[in-house]
């Protein structure tokens, strides 16, 4: 496929993430002006929805500086440079990506804890305590794997450098493993 075929490819990938992006932030907004208009305060999980966001925008802001080094155009148009380049911005938009997602699933839990706190049992705050704590506990997992997977850390975006990485079986087998305990604990807690 030539190179332009890819960089329209890139720029379709672009308008996408930014029109999702756009529209997750008007709901945001929404959110928080008919706070401002009641009159209401502003709880943990509206700080912590707000933060996701920002993480978002700032994952997205890395996805187009790394489309402008060749983003989604084969590795073969690339020079070692935009590459490393590329690789970078890619990294860090996985790490935010990660956070803003994860974040974004505390946050509703926590205004569950809050709508439902003079209603529910014992057990259902436990419970909701308990994938909190679960979210987190995988963010900085998938976070510490992301950046201990090469050694020297450089060898993750410069390929080229002398080190050793991890194998992507590692990866997969670990989100697996991951995976497969949170249906666990969820098929335990239904049953």
């Amino acid at each position: 496929m030539p190179a332009t075929d890819d960089a329209w490819l890139a720029r379709d990938f672009l308008a996408t993430l930014w029109s999702m992006v756009a529209v997750s932030g008007v709901f945001i907004a929404l959110k928080l002006l008919a706070r401002a208009r009641k009159r209401m305060r502003w709880w943990w999980d509206d700080y912590l929805m707000l933060m996701s966001w920002l993480c978002l925008v700032i994952a997205s802001a890395s996805l187009t500086a790394a489309e402008s080094h060749g983003l989604g155009r084969h590795v073969q148009f690339l020079d070692s440079v935009a590459r490393t380049a590329v690789l970078r911005f890619s990294y860090l938009a996985a790490v935010l990506a990660i956070i803003a997602s994860v974040w974004s699933k505390v946050s509703f839990a926590l205004f569950l804890l809050r709508i439902s706190s003079s209603g529910c049992t014992e057990w259902t705050r436990r419970g909701i305590l308990g994938i909190i704590v679960s979210l987190n506990a995988m963010l900085v997992t998938a976070i510490t794997m992301i950046l201990i997977s090469c050694r020297p850390v450089e060898k993750t975006w410069r390929p080229e450098i002398e080190g050793t990485c991890l194998h992507d079986n590692v990866k997969v087998y670990w989100t697996m493993a991951l995976a497969g305990s949170c249906h666990c604990l969820l098929q335990n807690d239904e049953g």
